[in-house]
């Protein structure tokens, strides 16, 4: 398929929940990137966040991704994983979260990418709010601290997206469509 489209396999990331760790490993020796949508650094919290979080637990999921990076390195591929956490106010925002992600994290070739949570209906039945940029930011520098057991930095690499997406109700996992009274009315 990359062929006929003419897009080399690294160019493609495939985002995923991680609810089946075997798809992850299908993916090895493929060349494809991988995005996984953790959004929380322990199951509890997790299978709050993310409906089918309640079928995989994170250590079978981090299994499957530890797994893809080994096949890609042994096939040659160069590949990465993005961890993609969006952060909702007083849900999972917290440093101690950081602290339970950051060592979830460090040692793996993996970026985390922090979203802060964008307002949209479906959100706001759960009460999900938008964190405040200051916690963000420690969040993501919490992330980057960490020592090795030999004294050499271990840090998980850390970036926060902006709220760019924020007016269409987009980021991972957040697209939201808004529809008016009339248009939902013709649906019924």
């Amino acid at each position: 398929m990359t062929e006929y489209l003419r897009i080399a396999p690294r160019r493609i990331t495939v985002s995923t929940v991680g609810d089946k760790p075997d798809a992850i490993r299908a993916l090895a020796g493929t060349g494809v990137q991988l995005a996984l949508s953790l959004h929380a650094p322990n199951d509890k919290l997790r299978q709050q966040i993310v409906p089918t979080g309640k079928h995989t637990s994170i250590p079978s999921i981090l299994q499957a991704v530890e797994d893809f990076l080994e096949a890609q390195k042994a096939g040659k591929k160069r590949s990465s994983v993005m961890v993609e956490y969006i952060v909702i106010r007083g849900v999972n925002d917290q440093i101690e979260h950081a602290v339970e992600l950051r060592r979830l994290l460090e040692g793996k070739p993996v970026w985390c990418n922090l979203i802060p949570y964008n307002p949209t209906s479906a959100g706001d039945r759960y009460g999900f709010e938008m964190p405040d940029t200051a916690q963000v930011s420690r969040f993501a520098e919490e992330l980057r601290k960490g020592v090795a057991a030999d004294g050499k930095p271990l840090k998980v690499r850390a970036r926060w997206s902006t709220q760019a997406a924020q007016p269409v109700g987009g980021a991972c996992g957040q697209l939201a469509v808004k529809v008016n009274a009339s248009q939902e009315a013709k649906k019924r």
